[in-house]
């Protein structure tokens, strides 16, 4: 009779860990959604805008720049919330470490950017629905791979 109820006091230890564990790897999730409906539209807004701008279309890429910086915008905010999910939680502080990575790779992109504007020809359809394409794909994808990774 004493093995029986030893028996059952450690299955119940063994399933009370189990559910800790569930919970702990729950708890420490770092993934995050991709939005999707805001990456897509902004990655096609910067390959026009490029576009845009070989073809010597000034106000329209004025234009498409402004709905890409309004589109990142909604994008970040929607990504900070304010609001704790509960009042038990500890208020974190967000995390205001400099990545030189990322400076360094928006550095590089507004670089190639930039070389394509000078070097390209102006006023070419094909180059500039080429640059403005694979712009619009390197973005799309570029982001959608670093999306929502936490820096250790």
């Amino acid at each position: 009779m004493e093995n029986m109820e030893a028996a059952k006091a450690v299955r119940d230890a063994r399933d009370a860990l189990r559910a800790a564990e569930y919970v702990e790897t729950r708890a420490t999730e770092t993934t995050t959604s991709k939005p999707w409906a805001y990456i897509i539209p902004t990655g096609i807004a910067m390959g026009l805008a490029f576009f845009t701008a070989l073809m010597e279309q000034v106000l329209i890429t004025f234009l498409l720049i402004a709905g890409t910086i309004v589109l990142v915008w909604a994008v970040e905010g929607r990504r900070k919330s304010a609001v704790r999910i509960s009042y038990k939680q500890e208020v974190r502080p967000d995390d205001t470490t400099w990545s030189w990575t990322t400076f360094l790779f928006y550095m590089a992109s507004y670089t190639v950017l930039y070389v394509g504007l000078q070097f390209l020809p102006r006023n070419n359809i094909a180059v500039a629905a080429t640059a403005g394409t694979l712009i619009a794909i390197v973005f799309i994808v570029a982001t959608s791979l670093t999306w929502g990774r936490v820096s250790k």
